[in-house]
């Protein structure tokens, strides 16, 4: 088994732990800026001493530092409008078409900007991935959730700071760059992103409860899964995308359990179409 494949698969788990931290955040209505300062400092505190044990390569510390600025913005955007979107609309909806979307994304992105080659195969997953949303988003779907179309558009906000986040990320390895130089940059820089916007908007929610340690876990599970993410980028894009992309399962699973989330027969079926997409646009 290749590195960047075994990299690949522990990062698809960390990824579905982590997005189930954001889901009880939107459960206990925690304000999605204070829950990122929280993540922020303790991905920022793991990855520093991660770099200090490394020792990492300082010889082109300007560039990793504006890619991880870039980086940094991103990944706060993604995590706050991935809160506020989990408050408007179930993880039943919201998963399946954040990844579904980010790796149909990915693939013109990897054509463009990394050499990938688009197969017929690829193209026929797009095709088929369009059946998701026609199976999650119904008139029924729309009077169960407290706002589908606030939560639709949160979830696409999400998905355009993903991309630019991934295309910042792959650059690392791409220009060999030190992945826990980078690491530590992103999440330390994120820490005053997030304070800022909290400051701007403190005070829209009040229901803090397990706050402190909800962002102090997801964080903890943020820098292990962008740390096997970016390990796993020496791999095909499209690929890598793929295996991440089964961390939607993860959290579906947890979320139904843990909040009885409705779950029908075409929720199901708009899962496995999902998967199968994922699969074709390997």
């Amino acid at each position: 088994m290749e590195s960047w494949f075994l990299f690949a698969l522990i990062s698809a788990l960390l990824a579905g732990l982590y997005s189930f931290t954001t889901r009880l955040s939107a459960h206990y209505q925690h304000h999605s800026a204070l829950v990122s300062v929280y993540s922020s400092i303790s991905a920022a505190v793991l990855s520093g001493g991660y770099a200090i044990f490394v020792r990492p390569d300082l010889s082109r510390v300007g560039l990793v530092f504006i890619i991880a600025l870039v980086d940094a913005f991103m990944y706060l955007m993604v995590s706050v409008t991935r809160i506020d979107a989990l408050k408007e609309i179930n993880s039943t909806i919201f998963f399946p078409i954040y990844k579904l979307a980010s790796s149909v994304l990915a693939v013109p992105i990897g054509l463009l900007f990394f050499a990938d080659v688009l197969t017929k195969t690829e193209l026929v997953g797009i095709a088929v991935g369009l059946l998701a949303p026609l199976l999650l988003l119904n008139r029924g779907e729309k009077l169960r959730q407290r706002n589908l179309s606030k939560g639709l558009l949160l979830t696409m906000g999400s998905v355009a700071a993903a991309i630019v986040a991934t295309i910042a990320s792959k650059l690392i390895t791409t220009l060999h760059l030190d992945v826990s130089l980078y690491t530590f940059f992103a999440f330390a820089l994120s820490v005053p992103f997030a304070l800022v916007l909290f400051h701007q908007t403190n005070g829209r929610f009040h229901k803090t409860k397990h706050v402190e340690w909800v962002g102090l876990l997801g964080g903890a599970f943020m820098f292990a899964n962008l740390y096997c993410f970016v390990r796993a980028l020496s791999g095909d894009l499209s690929t890598v995308f793929l295996i991440n992309s089964f961390s939607t399962v993860v959290v579906v699973i947890l979320s139904v359990l843990a909040f009885r989330e409705h779950m029908s027969l075409r929720k199901v079926g708009a899962l496995a179409v999902t998967i199968l997409s994922l699969i074709l646009l390997k």
